[in-house]
């Protein structure tokens, strides 16, 4: 088996969708689905759903898919795959990511199905600092020795920033790739989100002086990731309570 896709869902019409374009893909006797049904929630986290989806896999190369992903062009899980072939030193890659020195962010994604492209296209892969969590390829070789975070990625969040770190810190690169997917969501800041950027800046205090992912850039400061909690907490707080909409 060349690759494995796995799939951690809750919206069975978005997965079914999802998994349509899958299965119109070409070379689709060289990859597998795993779709891990999460609607019980059985996996507290992502990293946890997606490190037991890995640990079933029987595919060479790991690819991780958000529900609502969609790959719309025929060869684009193939082109990936390939994508591992043609870089030798590609560790991690994914279909946005950031660059840490002039913080573009660099994708050829478009969001909802509105097909919204707001990043700076790309025609052939970039290195980047870390990628976006839409869709992340990796070596399952390299993958078993790292993992996704589950003490620091206790939720939904930065799992796939963390892992682009973990793969810098070890010598990898880190790529962001050509493939025009369609990702539906436009992402989410709410309260967990701020917590498990405190985590992950906890994590790399002494290592890094900045978290840069696609969706937040910012000082590896405790005092700035306490402020991000504290600010969210009191808008929950104040729209709770009915002071604010």
């Amino acid at each position: 088996m060349k690759a494995s896709i796995i799939i951690c869902w809750t919206n069975k019409e978005l997965t079914d969708e999802a998994i349509e374009y899958l299965e119109d893909q070409g070379l689709r006797d060289e990859f597998e689905i795993i779709a891990l049904d999460n609607r019980n929630n059985k996996f507290s986290s992502a990293a946890k759903a997606l490190n037991y989806g890995a640990s079933i896999a029987k595919g060479e190369i790991l690819i991780f898919m958000h529900q609502d992903v969609f790959f719309e062009d025929s060869n684009d899980v193939s082109k990936l795959i390939g994508y591992f072939d043609k870089l030798d030193d590609l560790a991690l890659l994914g279909v946005a990511g950031i660059n840490g020195k002039d913080l573009m962010i660099y994708s050829n994604i478009t969001e909802t199905y509105d097909h919204i492209n707001k990043y700076k296209n790309i025609t052939e892969p970039i290195e980047v600092e870390t990628i976006d969590e839409c869709v992340i390829a990796i070596r399952k070789k390299i993958f078993d020795r790292i993992k996704f975070d589950e003490i620091t990625c206790d939720n939904w969040h930065f799992y796939g920033v963390d892992l682009s770190y973990q793969v810098r810190l070890n010598n990898g690169k880190v790529y962001s790739v050509p493939v025009p997917v369609c990702h539906l969501s436009q992402g989410n800041t709410n309260l967990s989100f701020y917590k498990n950027l405190k985590k992950l800046g906890k994590k790399y205090h002494n290592v890094l002086p900045n978290i840069n992912s696609t969706c937040i850039q910012t000082k590896n400061n405790r005092l700035i990731l306490n402020y991000y909690v504290f600010r969210t907490w009191c808008g929950h707080l104040l729209r709770k309570i009915g002071l604010r909409k």
